[in-house]
């Protein structure tokens, strides 16, 4: 059994298939994977022909869906959600996946003079991917806590943290497609041109300058997204042009990544977490 609703910027569902059963789901299209476009060159005097490169294109999604009840209600109230070149939010979700895809509203098409009044919606997907719907974090410390005791006691000396030389994640990928980060580098004191890597691929990506008590850096590294925002003093500005050379828009691949990261001074003043959405090609 499946669960399906259309949600638009302003926080307004449409549900379907639910007990109150104002729409019933009827058909939907564009839930495999999206088609590929497939680079090739052909060679004088050879048959066949070689590969340049490959790409997925965007997704188009199409609901059918009815209106029980009183249809003119049922219409207007899909209207609310369904504007033409505005940006709804797809939900899927069964019991072995929960994702939702980003889709602009192409056309809407009602049958006003069916016996079963059906409208019938296009949303293209600039994205091609679904995303899991809650985003997964993992934290990066230079402090372990150790504190386990349930109780004070003003004869034992307690320790709550130690500082360790080097901190390092094990982030796990299950989706079925590589993915961008949101790496956010939150700073307790001053800390000088900190960098988070890939422990076995050694790509990084690296800021030169010296970061504030307080300040918070969100750097995204996703397709069409990538970008380095500072946050200081409750202001938020482009910080672009703190990128180190040679810093790669890391990625996590399908199989998982070990990160790292390292400052030249204030490391056990940093602390780095790394977000992610797991990506399906289709549901």
């Amino acid at each position: 059994m499946y669960k399906v609703y259309i949600e638009n910027t302003a926080g307004e569902k449409l549900e379907f298939n639910t007990l109150s059963g104002e729409y019933t789901i009827t058909e939907i299209q564009g839930l495999s994977p999206a088609e590929a476009t497939i680079n090739t060159d052909e060679v004088a005097l050879m048959d066949g022909a070689t590969f340049n490169s490959a790409k997925i294109g965007t997704r188009t999604i199409d609901i059918a869906f009815c209106i029980n009840g009183n249809a003119e209600k049922g219409r207007l109230n899909a209207y609310k959600v369904l504007q033409p070149k505005k940006t709804v939010r797809f939900y899927y979700s069964t019991s072995e996946i929960s994702v939702f895809i980003d889709g602009i509203v192409k056309n809407v098409q009602v049958g006003h003079f069916d016996a079963n009044q059906l409208i019938t919606v296009t949303l293209l997907c600039l994205s091609p991917f679904f995303k899991n719907d809650e985003e997964i974090s993992d934290v990066l410390s230079s402090t372990r806590p150790t504190f386990h005791f349930p109780f004070p006691s003003d004869s034992l000396k307690l320790v709550f943290g130690v500082k360790e030389a080097l901190s390092n994640v094990v982030v796990s990928n299950k989706g079925t497609a590589e993915t961008g980060l949101t790496i956010e580098l939150y700073a307790l004191g001053e800390v000088r041109n900190p960098k988070v890597y890939n422990y076995v691929t050694q790509e990084f990506i690296g800021l030169t300058g010296t970061m504030q008590a307080g300040d918070l850096i969100t750097i995204t590294t996703g397709v069409g997204e990538k970008a380095i925002k500072l946050t200081r003093n409750g202001v938020t500005t482009n910080a672009f042009n703190m990128i180190a050379d040679g810093s790669s828009w890391l990625q996590l691949p399908v199989e998982g990544a070990v990160f790292v990261y390292t400052a030249e001074s204030g490391f056990s003043a940093l602390t780095v977490t790394i977000k992610h959405y797991n990506l399906f090609e289709g549901v």
